[in-house]
């Protein structure tokens, strides 16, 4: 009986465990999150699973060092060496504004053209850029386009390069894709590592933040650094100045 007792008590003091860590994990990644984009994002695209980041990382420089321990005597350094091979699938996490997206599928690569009239109101016009559904792109036309021709329309070619260039500007972050890999903790659990790596049209970079738990449990960066990543190795949703597939209405 007594053994019993003491091997549901081990169960249960691990999924409390279980259930503690996946909290730290969350509020880690929303912190993450929040931190590796600008506040204008109205969402965030985000890879379903998590990447492992095999970037080697030798040393530390003196000023990395003398940063790091800023913060705190005795900084467990060891975290910035420490790697994980784990996968991990972020759909099992509560993450707020997050649309997840997957290697072989990405939102932007087609889009859908809505016509408008070419004389639109520019405001009237804006409002409709602002408020349409996810991957649409809204296209001035004029009314003698034919759509039969339309892609061999010049003219029409450079209003969908207008159209584009004005929703990189009103929807940024459709257009950028965040790969984030599984947090890696200190012994203490007062810090915390994780990699990113932000896919963009024609360019990409990966990065390394440095989280500490705040006395009120509130998990807060304090210090990043970037990787040399050979951006080679990971996709984005377009070659460089690509509008991808477009289809209409």
């Amino acid at each position: 009986m007594l053994k019993r007792v003491s091997f549901l008590l081990i169960i249960l003091c691990f999924h409390k465990y279980l259930i503690c860590q996946d909290s730290d994990i969350e509020a880690v990644i929303n912190a993450t999150l929040k931190f590796e984009t600008p506040s204008t994002f109205k969402s965030y695209y985000v890879y379903a699973e998590s990447y492992i980041n095999d970037t080697t990382i030798d040393s530390l420089s003196k000023s990395q060092i003398r940063d790091l321990e800023y913060y705190k005597r005795n900084f467990p350094l060891d975290l910035y060496y420490k790697k994980t091979d784990s996968i991990i699938d972020w759909r099992e996490f509560i993450l707020p504004k997050v649309s997840f997206i997957f290697e072989d599928k990405h939102p932007t690569t087609n889009m859908l053209v809505k016509f408008v009239p070419f004389k639109i109101e520019n405001k009237k016009y804006d409002s409709i850029v602002l408020n349409r559904p996810k991957n649409n792109l809204v296209v001035k036309k004029r009314w003698f386009w034919s759509k039969k021709r339309i892609w061999k329309n010049e003219a029409f070619k450079k209003e969908v390069e207008k159209a584009f260039e004005l929703n990189k500007k009103i929807h940024p972050e459709e257009f950028t894709y965040i790969k984030i890999s599984r947090p890696i903790f200190s012994e203490n659990g007062k810090y915390a590592k994780v990699s990113t790596y932000k896919n963009r049209v024609c360019d990409g970079y990966g990065n390394n933040i440095i989280l500490k738990r705040r006395d009120d449990n509130i998990w807060e960066p304090i210090y990043e650094f970037f990787d040399v990543v050979k951006t080679k190795k990971f996709s984005i949703h377009r070659p460089c100045g690509s509008l991808g597939m477009l289809s209409l209405e």
